[in-house]
């Protein structure tokens, strides 16, 4: 039996016109990487992203986030935020 330990698994909810992501939304989802861009998102909390385990890859850019506050136990090693509304 052979384990292929190196799969990845990416999430792409983009272009959807999402305004809103409900808070743990993506708990205890194991993926690598999550694609959010293109939406409509004006607010991202700490649970908004509360459990999401192993994600490394997180991109929200080309949407109207004006507030951001990530959770510090996210592993996230690149983050997309271009295109928003943040100062």
């Amino acid at each position: 039996l052979q384990i292929l330990s190196n799969l990845s698994y990416q999430l792409t909810i983009s272009n959807k016109n999402f305004r809103k992501i409900m808070d743990f939304s993506f708990q205890n989802l194991a993926i690598d990487t999550l694609d959010l861009s293109g939406n409509q998102i004006e607010s991202v909390n700490r649970r908004t992203f509360a459990n999401l385990l192993n994600c490394s890859y997180l991109y929200l850019k080309n949407n109207k986030i004006s507030e951001l506050e990530f959770n510090s136990e996210l592993s996230i090693t690149e983050l997309d935020l271009s295109k928003n509304k943040l100062k």
